[in-house]
């Protein structure tokens, strides 16, 4: 029983890892970007405001942030649900367990 659960969360967790892992290559990807111009990204005019760039600029949208935090999301409330499964299986068969130790010892089981 314990072996099972512990194979079962060291794939849950590598799963978990990966999903993380893709979402950072993702977002790093996202974040490359070519200058508009490479011709004039060198070039200088003379100006003090030579290669300011006027506009505010995200290094990664907030539409890519926001599907990794569901994602993140999901694969948290995934695990969640995984780990309450295992814990209701293991209470049914100690229930059982429990039922036929009564039940052995001639005391009649309490009505479920």
């Amino acid at each position: 029983m314990r072996s099972t659960r512990s194979r079962v969360a060291r794939v849950l967790a590598g799963l978990v890892l990966a999903a993380v892992a893709s979402a950072a290559v993702a977002g790093t990807a996202l974040a490359q970007e070519e200058p508009r111009d490479k011709a004039a990204a060198g070039a200088w005019d003379g100006s003090w405001r030579a290669g300011v760039d006027d506009s505010a600029r995200d290094v990664v949208s907030g539409e890519t942030m926001v599907v990794v935090a569901y994602g993140a999301v999901w694969a948290i409330l995934f695990v969640y649900v995984l780990r309450l499964a295992a814990d209701i299986r293991g209470l049914r068969r100690e229930t059982e367990d429990l039922k036929r130790l009564v039940a052995g010892q001639g005391g009649k089981p309490p009505a479920s």
